[in-house]
Order: C-alpha cells, then structure tokens, then sequence
C-alpha cells in the first residue's frame, strides 16, 4: 500500500489471493475514511491483471511528490 495524500495505491501481488485482497482494501479503506475525510481516490493495482512492478509504483511516487 502506497498512500500518498488524496490517493492511496494498492497493489496485488500474483499470488494474491481473495482474502488478502478484501484486506488491502478494506485497510485503504479505513484509511480514506478516517483520515482523508473519505476525499482520497483508492487504486487497486493488481499484478496479475495490468502488469504492474514494484518499479511502476516508484515511478509514480517519485513522479508525484508529496511536500
């Protein structure tokens, strides 16, 4: 999980299964709820479907800091 402010990234791995996925979520969740007023915009990321690295949600980060 990545939470940068008004967006909060979850990524899936592989071999992620429901269970842990629902988790992640629901974590985010809690996040965006009780600390971001229900303002942030929650992204799934899931591996096994957009291809996505650990070096694609970098680059996000470093592409978009937070100050």
């Amino acid at each position: 999980m990545l939470d940068m402010d008004r967006l909060i990234y979850v990524w899936h791995g592989i071999l992620s299964n429901f269970s842990e996925k629902a988790k992640g979520m629901a974590i985010a969740n809690i996040i965006n709820n009780h600390e971001r007023a229900g303002m942030a915009k929650i992204v799934m990321l899931d591996k096994g479907g957009t291809k996505v690295s650990c070096q694609s949600i970098l680059r996000i980060f470093l592409t978009n800091p937070i100050y």
